[in-house]
């Protein structure tokens, strides 16, 4: 259960750190 929590919470940060970091 704590897995797939985090891998929700990960999934969304990723997809917004990502682009944050190559515009920066």
């Amino acid at each position: 259960m704590a897995r797939r929590k985090s891998n929700c919470l990960l999934l969304p940060i990723s997809e917004i750190a990502l682009p944050v970091q190559r515009r920066g």
